[in-house]
């Protein structure tokens, strides 16, 4: 699969403003931040924010087979980007 990841600090972040929502993103449950996803196949992109470190990565598996097929997109699939996502936003929150 391809993944291509962003990741930025915003200057003026200030902690004790919620994060909001994005303009066309859904809510992803379950993840100890906040995460959403926007869906504009074949590309699944995930946005994550993270002590004012706002992460990006956008999923493509379009055309990529393998013997036994083409790739598929799964759940297990999704949950390992996101975890991977917020792992390196905190990662990267140590740079500080």
């Amino acid at each position: 699969m391809a993944l291509i990841a962003e990741l930025r600090r915003l200057p003026d972040f200030d902690p004790d403003v919620p994060v909001a929502q994005p303009a066309g993103w859904n809510v992803v449950r379950g993840f100890s931040v906040p995460v959403w996803e926007r869906i504009s196949l074949p590309e699944r992109q995930f946005r994550a924010v993270i002590d004012g470190w706002h992460g990006s990565l956008a999923l493509n598996a379009d055309g990529l087979v393998t013997p036994s097929g083409p790739i598929l997109i799964t759940d297990e699939a999704v949950k390992a980007c996101i975890e991977f996502l917020i792992e390196l936003i905190r990662s990267s929150g140590a740079w500080k």
